[in-house]
């Protein structure tokens, strides 16, 4: 899903963690210690992303490292698909304490109520 994930689990939250520590702080060392893992693997992901890819998505530099082009529209979208990602969890919770409640929104000022059945 993103530079940075280990190549067979494409799209763990791990992974994400990887692609946007690696992407907002343009720096594999400071990427690896905000994650407490090594730099090398971190490093030897972001490369097998690229060649899975076919592009490279980031030029490094002697201190650092910049998204060229393809990694910047590829952060972009794993971030959203990311976002959307927590949102499906967050849901798939709160449905399954719902079970036994009624929903009933109204319009105009007066909101949504909550109604517990019995059960």
């Amino acid at each position: 899903m993103c530079p940075g994930c280990p190549h067979a689990t494409h799209g763990s939250g791990r992974a994400s963690a990887g692609c946007r520590a690696v992407a907002e702080e343009l720096h594999f060392g400071r990427a690896a210690r905000r994650l407490h893992i090594e730099q090398s693997p971190l490093s030897r992901t972001i490369r097998q992303m690229e060649a899975d890819l076919g592009v490279p998505l980031l030029n490094r530099l002697p201190r650092s490292v910049r998204l060229t082009p393809a990694g910047q529209v590829f952060l972009e979208e794993a971030r959203r698909v990311l976002l959307a990602f927590e949102q499906a969890q967050t849901k798939a919770r709160a449905a399954a304490n719902q079970r036994n409640t009624l929903r009933i929104a109204l319009s105009g000022d007066m909101g949504h109520h909550a109604v517990p059945l019995p059960g």
